[in-house]
């Protein structure tokens, strides 16, 4: 789906490398086709993405894109996913200069850098290309109830809150898939997505009425190439801000799967401070499949967990507790990586017939199992 020549990329996460709004310029360097060649965060400048990701990540901090230009970049990411999509203060330098030298800026902010004057004539004038990644597609339409293919299986993740690892949940299931040999396609909703798989739309930008006729011709995207479909999930269903983006994706996705996402020691959400995240994993997952069965029937199948902020056995009491509160497989990706979870799926959906199977049963000491 990317037709795009490969792109040299710098990821502008001025002040936020490492923190939770940098989500974007993180999950591009761990998951992006493209190279990302430089972090500029002048607060981390000498670092090394490495200290964040892994070893396998060897890519400088600097302080600013005049140290890039070594590099031959031909490409600026915005690199954070803050709340409301602002422009920090500070940045229009960046833009500035890498609009002057040619290059490309992928801007994932609700604020359109192809509707600011001084940025278009620089885009003009110097051969750049501006990419608002929100901007919602020219054609929309409301959904059609369109059923999926024969043989496809459409796997949603969801989730406790918002940035709760939704993204990369779905694009290790979808490594999972194509390791063990099947079709495989992982369809992005977010700007994040996007910059990582080179299509999808950001669908909190498109007008409410079509959000679930976006999800359809997404899922139905994905389908002419893939028999194993891994959709982004966005928001969640109980949160006071993104809990109707997350009810659009449900519907016009219409998943026989869903697998929950949570990060156990999350108390509040996310830059809602006050409002409590509901750890009930049975609850949120019976939640889910009341509501998706609205429209179509979808099954919990499995509980990924965010575990970053526990040691090794902290998160191993972690999995076991949500698998025993649950029934279903967990497990955290990153840590174990996603076969678990992915075996899980293939043997729930796989057979003809299961794809709304029995719903969770709720904590087993309210069932009686204690």
């Amino acid at each position: 789906m990317r037709q795009s020549p490969p792109q040299r990329v710098v990821v502008l996460a001025e002040g936020a490398w490492g923190g939770p709004d940098a989500k974007t310029g993180i999950g591009f360097v761990r998951y992006g086709h493209d190279s990302a060649v430089a972090i500029l965060d002048s607060s981390q400048a000498g670092g090394n993405a490495r200290e964040l990701l892994g070893p396998r990540f060897d890519i400088p901090i600097v302080a600013s894109l005049e140290e890039t230009d070594r590099f031959r970049p031909t490409v600026l990411l915005i690199g954070v996913a803050n709340a409301g999509g602002y422009l920090p203060d500070g940045w229009m330098p960046a833009i500035r200069g890498a609009l002057r030298r040619g290059m490309e800026v992928w801007n994932g902010l609700h604020l359109f850098f192809g509707a600011i004057p001084e940025l278009v004539e620089l885009e003009h004038r110097h051969g750049g290309r501006i990419v608002d990644l929100r901007r919602p597609p020219a054609e929309l339409h409301v959904a059609s109830g369109r059923r999926h293919l024969p043989g496809r299986h459409v796997v949603l993740t969801v989730g406790t809150d918002c940035a709760i690892g939704k993204m990369t949940v779905a694009l290790e299931l979808r490594h999972a898939a194509r390791e063990a040999g099947l079709r495989a396609a992982f369809v992005p909703t977010g700007q994040t997505g996007m910059v990582i798989d080179g299509w999808g739309v950001t669908v909190d930008r498109v007008p409410s009425d079509f959000v679930a006729g976006v999800m359809e011709d997404l899922v139905a995207q994905a389908e002419e190439t893939a028999d194993w479909i891994f959709v982004e999930g966005q928001g969640s269903l109980d949160h006071p801000a993104y809990s109707g983006v997350t009810l659009s994706i449900l519907h016009g996705s219409q998943p026989h799967g869903l697998i929950l996402c949570d990060e156990p020691t999350r108390t509040e959400r996310k830059g809602w401070e006050g409002y409590p995240i509901d750890h009930d994993l049975a609850r949120v997952a019976r939640l889910h499949e009341q509501v998706a069965g609205l429209v179509a029937p979808a099954r919990t199948v499995g509980i990924a967990l965010d575990t970053r902020e526990l040691d090794d056995p902290g998160a191993r009491r972690a999995i076991a507790e949500a698998e025993w509160r649950t029934g279903l497989v967990a497990d955290d990706v990153l840590r174990h990586g996603p076969a678990r979870l992915f075996a899980a799926l293939r043997e729930r959906l796989a057979a003809p017939g299961t794809a709304a199977g029995a719903a969770v049963g709720g904590d087993r000491r309210e069932r009686g199992d204690a």
